[in-house]
C-alpha cells in the first residue's frame, strides 16, 4: 500500500496545501466538506492510501469538482 502526502494531493487537485489541511479539519469536525479521503496517520503525519485518493478523484470527475476557500 503506498501513502500520497498533503503536497502530493494539493499538486495533483491544483490546490494549496492549505486546502487539504482545511477539508481534513472541517471532515474531523463534521462540517462540510469536499475531500473524502480518511488520512491514515504515520506519527503525526497524515498520509492518504493511494488506492482510496484515486478512487475518489474518479468520483469527482463527472460531479463536484473542489473548490478554493478565499
Amino acid at each position: 500500500m503506498s501513502f500520497l502526502k498533503d503536497k502530493e494531493i494539493a499538486n495533483d487537485l491544483g490546490m494549496s496545501v492549505s486546502w487539504v489541511r482545511v477539508q481534513r479539519h472541517l471532515r474531523v469536525k463534521g462540517l462540510a466538506h469536499v475531500f473524502e479521503v480518511e488520512p491514515v496517520y504515520i506519527g503525526r503525519s497524515p498520509r492518504y492510501p493511494r488506492e482510496a485518493y484515486e478512487a475518489w478523484k474518479t468520483g469527482m470527475k463527472g460531479g463536484e469538482q473542489p473548490t478554493r476557500h478565499p
